[in-house]
């Protein structure tokens, strides 16, 4: 949906090669996330993981909040901003409720 229309313009096959760049570095940082927020959900103790997973996703929900305001509000048109604020919330709650259930004195 996004490629073939940046291959029929005039951009330079850096930004165009740099698109596909960035969209793998995306896929991979979430499938990195999703693995670690399973290891932390079944390996108990693991809570590290879930933190950095939630503070990956924040980074990503600031970037997709940061570009609708400052660079282009077409973004607000995206799951972007959205999705990513609700999956950082969501896992910093899971990891304030574990430690407060666990008593983890520790990440």
């Amino acid at each position: 949906m996004v490629l073939p229309p940046l291959t029929d313009t005039s951009l330079a096959d850096e930004v165009v090669w740099l698109h596909h760049f960035s969209w793998h570095v995306g896929s991979v940082a979430t499938l990195a996330m999703t693995a670690m927020f399973i290891y932390a959900s079944v390996k108990p103790g693991n809570l590290a993981m879930a933190l950095i997973a939630s503070f990956m996703s924040l980074g990503f929900a600031g970037l997709g909040i940061g570009l609708g305001v400052f660079a282009s509000s077409a973004l607000w048109g995206t799951p972007a901003p959205y999705v990513w604020t609700v999956v950082s919330v969501l896992g910093l709650l899971g990891v304030g409720s574990a430690v407060k259930t666990q008593k983890y004195e520790s990440l």
